[in-house]
């Protein structure tokens, strides 16, 4: 008996979900983010802390999984916690919004150097851990999801020179706004310069 009341209550739980999304009611939407985001924040402490992590990688019910340990695992558990952190973000945005943020408050976050310049930072330094995962952890990791060697290490040192080109282009957005429009400025005239 208490099985099929786990197993309803799960249903329930699921049909609300798929009810809650499919009409966009924002207040369900909300609370599955803020669940997705709960779980993903234990996930990612877990994975620090015992220094192991299983990701599964492609869709479908069967996904294969990469198998981290050490360093490796410590990184995914940081990305699992900055992910969580985002996806708290969205919850929030969608409890006191709904379906419609206000423009005004978007245009102010994108147009504020500092806000602009510390996401575009954070995501920079997610795309050069998302690589270091790619070149730390070696082959073993990665035998069920049969990445080759080559394809591993090439995605791992493009993460790995496109992240921080990132948080450099946060960073100098954070703390010197004018600039990198004085840079994109100053390459269109030189390419203009020698196309002449």
């Amino acid at each position: 008996m208490k099985n099929r009341l786990i197993i309803a209550a799960i249903a329930l739980a699921l049909f609300v979900t798929w009810i809650g999304i499919r009409y966009r009611i924002p207040a369900i939407i909300a609370l599955v983010l803020s669940g997705l985001a709960v779980v993903a924040f234990v996930v990612g402490v877990r994975m620090i802390v015992t220094r192991r992590a299983e990701v599964p990688t492609g869709g479908g019910p069967n996904p294969y999984i990469e198998y981290h340990t050490g360093f490796g695992a410590w990184l995914w558990g940081v990305l699992y916690i900055l992910m969580s952190v985002f996806l708290g973000a969205l919850a929030a945005g969608f409890w006191v919004y709904g379906n419609e943020p206000p423009t005004d408050v978007v245009r102010r976050m994108v147009a504020s150097p500092f806000i602009s310049g510390a996401v575009t930072a954070t995501v920079g330094a997610a795309i050069g851990m998302y690589g270091l995962t790619r070149l730390v952890a070696g082959n073993a990791p990665f035998v069920e999801t049969k990445l080759a060697p080559i394809e591993r290490v090439l995605g791992g040192v493009y993460s790995c020179i496109l992240g921080p080109l990132i948080v450099v282009a946060g960073l100098v957005r954070a703390m010197a706004p004018g600039t990198l429009t004085r840079w994109r400025d100053g390459a269109i005239a030189w390419v203009l310069e020698l196309a002449r």
